[in-house]
């Protein structure tokens, strides 16, 4: 897969978005978050369209205001980098709509760029874990037994109707996140 200009567009936008956006609780810029997603998806048998949605995927959902609201946002990503790219965006962005979209509904590509977003949140939580020990579960709302049990219930749903090396590496990160959390 070659990347063209639209990826380099779609990187600065996101730069721009989310510029001033540190990882919940560290110094750690957000965009190493977004280029992680995007970098597994590209990994993984991706094409331009989800790497650009991956390093898009929070900007709906974290930052509508830095674009004039949700509306203009999408309106934004849609005429720069297509219908397409919105509708994965779409796909992965936490929504308050009742009832939740169905993953069974998702695209394989909103599927492919959900997971890695995901695995990106799960090996950061994994390296933080390894550096400043067990503190690092103060900053989740729901605390480590919730959250532990939340991803240990995704990932036993998603291997058996969507298995692969995501949801695999997925668990693997999980059972070792698990060890170092007893």
């Amino acid at each position: 897969m070659n990347l063209t200009e639209r990826y380099e567009k779609a990187l600065t936008f996101a730069a721009r978005t989310h510029g001033d956006h540190c990882r919940k609780g560290t110094a750690i810029p957000y965009l190493s978050h977004l280029l992680h997603a995007s970098a597994i998806v590209m990994e993984n048998g991706g094409d331009e369209d989800e790497c650009i949605a991956a390093l898009l995927h929070d900007v709906i959902e974290d930052r509508p205001e830095v674009h004039g609201g949700e509306e203009a946002t999408m309106r934004e990503i849609e005429s720069r980098w297509g219908k397409r790219v919105l509708k994965i965006v779409r796909e992965v962005t936490n929504t308050d709509e009742l009832p939740k979209p169905k993953w069974a509904d998702t695209s394989l590509s909103g599927k492919r760029v959900s997971l890695a977003d995901r695995l990106a949140n799960l090996r950061s939580i994994l390296m933080e874990l390894r550096t400043a020990g067990p503190v690092l579960w103060e900053k989740f709302s729901h605390g480590r037994d919730e959250t532990l049990r939340k991803y240990r219930g995704n990932i036993d749903q998603l291997r058996k109707s969507d298995p692969g090396p995501l949801v695999e590496e997925m668990h693997f990160v999980l059972l070792e996140i698990e060890r170092l959390s007893r």
